[in-house]
């Protein structure tokens, strides 16, 4: 029972440091929340991008804010317009930074794929989830 309840503060103390968190920045401009996260979490921010236009733009405001700990990371699915790859190159030369790209285990993707169909993503999304939070 005390797991439970020692949980729950646990939960309720993060609950309020995040809505604390929210009051302090909500107002703000983007550029100001961005320098407030840089200045209270350092190298600990990191932008995880599909490389939309509004990624784009955090990306550049935060080269501008501070090069050397802009992070920006993206997941490959093997599913990405040719576009995308050429817009990761284009940020990367432009900003001079480096952009992690992660991709999911081959095996992994070959049996779900085998078993669930090429179009699994659209016919079961539950399914895909449950694979995530493994």
């Amino acid at each position: 029972m005390h797991l439970n309840h020692d949980n729950q503060k646990g939960q309720d103390a993060s609950m309020n440091k995040i809505r604390d968190i929210a009051e302090e920045v909500e107002s703000k401009p983007a550029p100001e929340i961005l320098k407030w996260g840089f200045k209270k979490y350092g190298d600990k921010i990191v932008l995880a991008s599909s490389f939309g236009a509004e990624d784009v733009v955090l990306i550049d405001m935060m080269v501008k804010i501070n090069r050397n700990l802009t992070k920006v990371f993206t997941l490959d699915t093997g599913r990405l317009n040719q576009e995308t790859y050429d817009l990761i190159d284009k940020i990367r030369k432009k900003y001079g930074i480096k952009i992690d790209v992660y991709f999911p285990n081959a095996n992994e993707v070959e049996e779900m794929v085998a078993n669930k169909g090429m179009n699994l993503m659209y016919e079961n999304y539950a399914a895909i989830l449950g694979r995530l939070n493994r």
